[in-house]
């Protein structure tokens, strides 16, 4: 009987472990609104959708993506946070080259996984080099007891780099 015990303890501490392992994710995923037969055209536009994956219950979250010389005239963010739930308030701001980006509940609730918003560039086929050395980083969440939590960015440029090849 005793064994039992200790192998009930064990499997809870190894759950206990791997619980504490797991990460909330922001997903940035680059894509091309494409012409014809997959062609790039002037005037085309790139876009950047943020997606969340909130494994540790993070009630706010900050990061920063940092645009690399794309000019900022030619970023529309007005649809930076626009997919958040009403329970979420957000802003983004563009200073010094890098647009910053908050997600905050005056309520404190959870973020839920999904879709926050995208923002969208319109810099033609010789630009894609810029939008293809965009980064995201310095992520910062926030756990309801305010307490900060693991996560990490992942950024995925394959659409564009598929064209840039």
């Amino acid at each position: 009987m005793k064994n039992i015990y200790k192998i009930a303890l064990a499997v809870t501490s190894i759950a206990v472990s791997f619980t504490s392992l797991a990460a909330s994710d922001l997903l940035v995923t680059s894509s091309l609104s494409m012409a014809n037969n997959n062609k790039v055209i002037s005037g085309s536009e790139q876009y950047l959708d943020f997606e969340f994956l909130n494994e540790n219950n993070a009630t706010s979250m900050q990061f920063i993506v940092d645009l690399n010389g794309v000019p900022e005239k030619s970023v529309n963010f007005k649809g930076c946070v626009s997919k958040l739930p009403k329970t979420h308030q957000g802003g983004c701001n563009i200073v010094d080259g890098k647009l910053k980006v908050i997600v905050f509940s005056l309520t404190n609730t959870v973020i839920p996984t999904g879709a926050i918003g995208s923002i969208s560039f319109n810099l033609g086929e010789k630009s894609l080099n810029k939008v293809a050395g965009i980064t995201v980083k310095d992520m910062i969440l926030a756990a309801p007891n305010r307490e900060k939590i693991k996560g990490s960015t992942l950024l995925d440029h394959s659409s564009i780099n598929k064209i840039l090849k």
